[in-house]
């Protein structure tokens, strides 16, 4: 599970500056959270998600770019399970709430960018579908700063996987 937070209008508090991503919403710059409610809607489900996903900086290590080649050559198939706007108060604090199958090197990020974008207007959440189809990074909004992103928990398949050994001494 990841949330990302953003405080949207208002004045940022200098608490969360490091954990919250600030969002003016001015009468010359509105923000409008029902259009980011719609679009999430079109975001949830399985997609491929090319649009979404960076290569590893040129700045990152070799290893990281190799990983990241390899990824890139993999499915980019992926399920968002949810992803809930949560308005955490009266002043402005929204939290983006995500349940993944997986998620793909910024994926995330680049999502809340594009919400965001999405929020100002200068995408239309009818425009989420083409975005999705585009398989072209170089041509979608640049992602969302990391330091409103946080991993929350890791949910597993609630599946039976083999028992750890030792196990079988717990039962006799």
């Amino acid at each position: 599970l990841y949330s990302y937070r953003w405080q949207v209008g208002g004045y940022p508090d200098p608490l969360e500056s490091r954990s919250r991503t600030f969002l003016p919403n001015t009468d010359s710059q509105p923000f409008d959270l029902d259009a980011v409610r719609e679009a999430t809607l079109l975001l949830k489900g399985t997609h491929d998600w090319r649009s979404f996903t960076n290569l590893a900086s040129s700045g990152a290590s070799p290893a990281a770019r190799a990983r990241a080649a390899e990824i890139a050559a993999k499915d980019h198939r992926r399920t968002v399970r949810s992803l809930e706007v949560v308005e955490e108060d009266d002043f402005g604090r929204v939290r983006l709430d995500f349940q993944l199958d997986g998620a793909l090197y910024k994926m995330v990020r680049n999502i809340v960018g594009t919400l965001s974008e999405v929020g100002y207007g200068k995408i239309s959440p009818s425009e989420i579908p083409a975005l999705l189809k585009r398989l072209d990074r170089s041509r979608m909004p640049s992602p969302a700063p990391a330091l409103g992103l946080t991993l929350e928990r890791v949910l597993y398949s609630e599946e039976p996987t083999a028992k750890p050994a030792g196990d079988d001494l717990l039962e006799g």
